[in-house]
């Protein structure tokens, strides 16, 4: 996997609200899915974002200062660490 500067994880309710959250966070910023998770059928869903620190800093933003009821997590992680990256 590509290095990252940064990461950005979302937990959204039901997998069409994270699509919208997806697109509002693409739309927001030069960011890339790294990837996603699926549990309990699609009812929560977890995103993860890759790129520059400001752009994934900005993404994140963008879906948590909206608050938005189906976003229950949303955190950013400025210069993982290798053993982090193993996981995504």
């Amino acid at each position: 996997m590509a290095k990252v500067d940064s990461i950005g994880i979302v937990e959204v309710q039901h997998f069409a609200k994270a699509l919208e959250v997806l697109d509002l966070m693409c739309k927001s910023a030069a960011i890339k899915l790294l990837g996603h998770e699926n549990y309990l059928g699609g009812r929560l869903v977890i995103l993860t974002i890759g790129g520059k620190i400001d752009q994934v800093q900005a993404a994140i933003e963008a879906v948590s200062g909206r608050e938005l009821p189906d976003v229950k997590s949303a955190l950013c992680i400025t210069n993982p660490h290798g053993e982090i990256m193993k996981y995504i």
